[in-house]
């Protein structure tokens, strides 16, 4: 599941040039890392995360205005239209409330899946790079 460039945006049309950015430089950094060790690359891989649920968690709260630690579809669609859109299926346990667990999981399904396709794109070129030298 995909919730930045599909459905799922839990970003405002501001932040998704800034995220656009971000995944420019994730995929410059991957080609960089392309010579380190697995131990050194889950380690970026695992903080790029952290800072990535960091930042859900911040729109979560921001988005939650009668702080009960859930999001109603009124709060959701104010404030995270393209999550609204698909309520139904980002509300897992279906009690018609969207909680941090629930949007943490959709991030974590979209990071992984950019994961794969920065290393996907990062490959050939680790592949170039090690025929020239």
């Amino acid at each position: 599941m995909i919730f930045f460039s599909s459905p799922y945006v839990i970003a405002d049309q501001s932040d998704l040039s800034n995220f656009n950015d971000k995944e420019k430089s994730l995929k410059v950094i991957i080609n960089e890392f392309t010579n380190t060790s697995n131990e050194e690359f889950n380690a970026f891989l695992q903080e790029k995360r952290n800072e990535m649920l960091s930042s859900v968690e911040q729109r979560f709260l921001n988005c939650d205005k009668d702080n009960d630690d859930t999001l109603d579809v009124f709060e959701t669609t104010l404030c995270l239209p393209q999550v609204a859109r698909q309520f139904r299926q980002v509300d897992s346990n279906k009690d018609n409330l969207i909680s941090l667990d629930e949007l943490s999981i959709l991030a974590k399904e979209y990071y992984r899946d950019i994961n794969k396709e920065a290393l996907k794109k990062a490959k050939p070129n680790s592949e170039k790079f090690a025929k020239e030298n």
